[in-house]
C-alpha cells in the first residue's frame, strides 16, 4: 500500500512521456479525441503547508486551485498564504477543517469542537474559499465494532429516522453493538452540525462532510440520506472517489448523492487487493466514473489526494487529471 512506485512503471516510453510534459514544463492533455462533455472540471491540489516551490510547480503544471489544511492559522498567516497563492494565480477553494468529536458523549467535548469548527468556518471565509471539509466524528474499527465484510454488507435503515436496522442478511446479533453505536453517533453528529448552519450561512461557507474511513455511513444510500436530512443549502458532501470504494463503486456513490448534494470532489485511487494506491493504478473504472460525473451534471473543483508514496510530479498529476477529465485512460 505504501510501496514506492516509479514513473517508469506507470508510463510507457520515457521519450513519449517527456514529450507529453514538454512546453515550458506544463502538463497538457495528450489525448487524441476527448469526449464532448458538458461538465467542466478544474484541477486543484492539497497543500498542507504552503511552500513556494510546491505552489509554483503546481501553477506551472496548469493547476487552477488549491485546498489548504487547518492548522490553527492566525489572521496574519492567512494573509501571508493569500499573498503567496495570488502571486501564482491560484484560487483557494476549500479548507480541510480537520476532525470533530461531535459524537462524543461528553457535552463539553462537543461544545469545544463547536468553537473549533466555527473558527474554521471563519478561516475558510478569510481565505476566500466557499467550502469547509469536515470529518464530524468516528467510531471504532472492525475489531472493536464488528461489521460485515464488504461483500456481505447490506445496510437497511429507517427512512424517517435514518436509524440502521440491519447491516447484513440473516442474523444481525454479531453487529448489534455496531448498529447501536452508529445510530447514537449519527444522531449526535446531526444535532451538532445543524447548530453550525447559521454560522455557515453568515460566512457563505458550505459545510462539506467527507466520507472518510470513520466507520460511519458505509454505503452511499445512507450517506446521501443523512446529507439530505439537513434540508439546508449549507450542508453537503465532500465526496472522495477512493474512500469507501470497497463498499460500493464510485459511480453508485455519485448517483446516490447527486449533483445537488456534492460540494467538491477528491480524486484518489483504490485497488481491491491493495487498498489506497497511486492514481491510475487501482481497480476503479475511471472511465465509468467520469461518465457518471457527466451524467449527474457535476461541474467544479477536483483535488487530487495521494496517500501513498509515488514519484509523480505536479506535471504528472496534471497529465493524469487532464486525461481523466477528457474521458481517456489515465495511463497508456
Amino acid at each position: 500500500m505504501t510501496k514506492r512506485m516509479t514513473r517508469r512503471g506507470f508510463f510507457k516510453g520515457a521519450a513519449a512521456f517527456g514529450a507529453a510534459l514538454s512546453a515550458a514544463g506544463t502538463a497538457k492533455p495528450d489525448v487524441a479525441a476527448p469526449k464532448p462533455y458538458k461538465t467542466e472540471l478544474h484541477k486543484a491540489f492539497i497543500c498542507p503547508q504552503p511552500e513556494e516551490g510546491i505552489v509554483k510547480a503546481h501553477a506551472d503544471a496548469g493547476f487552477e486551485g488549491v485546498e489548504l489544511r487547518n492548522h490553527g492559522q492566525t489572521d496574519e498567516e492567512i494573509k501571508a498564504d493569500l499573498r503567496l497563492f495570488e502571486k501564482y494565480g491560484l484560487r483557494i477553494h476549500s479548507l480541510i477543517g480537520g476532525g470533530a468529536d461531535f459524537n462524543d458523549e461528553d457535552p463539553a467535548v462537543r461544545a469545544a469542537d463547536q468553537e473549533k469548527i466555527r473558527r474554521a468556518i471563519q478561516m475558510t471565509s478569510l481565505y476566500g474559499a466557499n467550502t469547509l471539509l469536515l470529518v464530524p466524528g468516528r467510531i471504532g474499527g472492525r475489531t472493536e465494532l464488528p461489521v460485515p465484510n464488504p461483500e456481505n454488507l447490506k445496510i437497511r435503515f429507517d427512512p424517517e429516522t435514518l436509524d440502521i436496522t440491519s447491516v447484513a442478511d440473516g442474523d444481525n446479533t454479531p453487529y448489534k453493538t455496531y448498529i447501536e453505536k452508529h445510530n447514537r453517533s449519527a444522531a449526535l453528529i446531526f444535532d451538532e452540525v445543524a447548530k453550525l448552519i447559521p454560522t455557515a450561512a453568515q460566512y457563505g461557507v458550505f459545510i462539506a462532510i467527507e466520507n472518510v474511513g470513520n466507520n460511519l455511513w458505509l454505503q452511499p444510500e445512507i450517506f446521501a440520506a443523512f446529507i439530505r436530512k439537513f434540508g439546508a443549502l449549507w450542508v453537503k458532501a465532500y465526496y472522495d472517489m477512493g474512500n469507501h470504494t470497497k463498499y460500493a463503486p464510485a459511480s453508485r456513490w455519485l448517483r446516490s448523492l447527486g449533483k445537488s448534494q456534492i460540494a467538491k470532489l477528491h480524486l484518489k485511487d483504490y485497488a481491491i487487493q491493495r487498498g489506497i494506491c497511486p492514481l491510475g493504478t487501482g481497480t476503479i473504472d475511471w472511465l465509468e466514473v467520469r461518465d457518471t460525473v457527466e451524467e449527474i451534471g457535476y461541474s467544479g473543483w477536483v483535488s487530487y489526494e495521494e496517500e501513498c508514496q509515488t514519484d509523480y510530479s505536479p506535471a504528472d498529476y496534471a497529465r493524469l487529471m487532464d486525461r481523466w477529465f477528457a474521458g481517456q485512460p489515465m495511463l497508456d
